[in-house]
């Protein structure tokens, strides 16, 4: 099931919606409605969905400022407003889709089928990854690359790697933090064969460090260093099972 948040100021537009997907988009469990952008934050990170159906003209903050909380959204995002100037803007933020109101349903079970693919590639690339991350490098430490030019750090001091835009920070032991110039990508086809693991869109963690995993809807990793990280759903079965051969 593809766990949904709807996002609009107006109950018509929030139950209309509801409906249609109820209706043509057995797929989509609609977890929670919010009316503005304050309490659609609460919800996604209380409800960690895989999508968000996000209207964009709404009082005190328009749609596009979700992303100022959400940088590197671990969710999908298909937009639903009566607006079409804002497409292009949109689409910037990569969304799935730009659905405008009055919403045809043909339209709307497009968009969802276009969400449902995009998960089953995360979910084979999750899958592929491991696979293809075999080469260990052969020295203790890694390079760091950052804007004065190298730190280096023994791999297993690293508790884990936060995405941070095109960039990357790394967490070791000491709770020192790093920026680097590599991409979260590039970290976890390193770091996969040292019992790294990739738990979310943002986060890359070292199994080592974990303190505790608590379950649930919206299961959370607590690491060592006393950070709450979240697991999210399309990776949840993917961490058990590295989690089960420790």
């Amino acid at each position: 099931m593809i766990k949904a948040i709807i996002v609009d100021d107006e109950m018509s537009g929030r139950e209309g919606l509801s409906q249609l997907l109820k209706r043509f988009c057995p797929s989509v469990s609609i977890i929670d409605m919010c009316e503005n952008i304050e309490s659609a934050v609460e919800a996604i990170k209380k409800g960690y969905p895989d999508l968000v159906l996000l209207d964009i003209e709404m009082p005190l903050e328009n749609g596009f400022k979700l992303f100022d909380y959400f940088p590197i959204p671990e969710f999908e995002v298909i937009f639903t407003t009566a607006h079409p100037e804002y497409a292009v803007q949109a689409f910037r933020y990569s969304a799935v889709d730009y659905i405008l109101k009055p919403i045809d349903y043909r339209i709307l079970v497009q968009a969802v089928e276009k969400v449902e693919q995009k998960l089953e590639e995360d979910q084979k690339e999750m899958e592929v990854k491991p696979k293809k991350a075999t080469m260990v490098n052969p020295f203790r430490k890694i390079a760091i690359p950052t804007v004065n030019g190298y730190h280096f750090t023994e791999i297993q001091r690293i508790v884990r790697v936060q995405a941070d835009a095109n960039y990357s920070k790394i967490i070791i032991k000491e709770k020192k933090g790093y920026t680097s110039s590599k991409t979260l990508g590039e970290y976890e086809n390193l770091l996969v064969p040292y019992n790294f693991v990739r738990v979310h869109r943002s986060h890359l963690v070292n199994l080592n460090f974990i303190q505790s995993y608590t379950k649930g809807r919206s299961p959370i990793l607590t690491m060592e260093d006393g950070v709450e990280i979240p697991i999210a759903s399309n990776r949840r079965d993917s961490f058990l099972n590295q989690l089960n051969k420790m």
